[in-house]
């Protein structure tokens, strides 16, 4: 099982590296090849600031595994990725149990998130439903859902 912990200034190139791995290896079966490109074209060194974000990591052998990423001020999810080798472990469940616990002690009362099609499933099996607004695209034109869960 990993160890989940809030990221430090050291944990950026293996965050950076776990985004890169999960969209290249785990979004096949929805995105195509130029979909996947343009989303990892994004991956940048310091993708979340810790003065918006609050990034929790999961951490197996001394390598980062996981990590997630709650938008404080916009009660938003903003990330959620695992490595290939983790996904299926229970290390996402295990992230997004901490992100929701973070959210609970700061007053927030609900989280969304826009998830994207390859992980829709999961979020639903962990209490998410889909939002009205439903399905949007990317400025590269690339689906995804937007989804909520209540945390009271």
């Amino acid at each position: 099982m990993a160890v989940v912990r809030r990221a430090v200034e050291g944990d950026r190139a293996g965050i950076a590296a776990v985004r890169v791995a999960s969209i290249r290896g785990l979004a096949q079966s929805h995105y195509s090849p130029a979909q996947i490109d343009a989303w990892c074209a994004g991956t940048k060194p310091e993708p979340y600031p810790v003065d918006e974000y609050l990034v929790m990591v999961a951490v197996e052998d001394d390598e980062i595994v996981g990590f997630g990423a709650l938008r404080v001020a916009g009660e938003e999810l903003r990330a959620l990725y695992v490595s290939p080798a983790a996904a299926r472990k229970g290390v996402g469940s295990q992230l997004l149990g901490a992100v929701e616990g973070e959210a609970r002690r700061r007053g927030i009362a609900a989280l969304t998130l826009g998830a994207s099609l390859n992980a829709v499933e999961f979020y639903k099996k962990l209490g998410f439903r889909e939002r009205p607004d439903g399905l949007k695209a990317t400025a590269d034109g690339a689906p995804y859902r937007m989804m909520e869960k209540a945390l009271a």
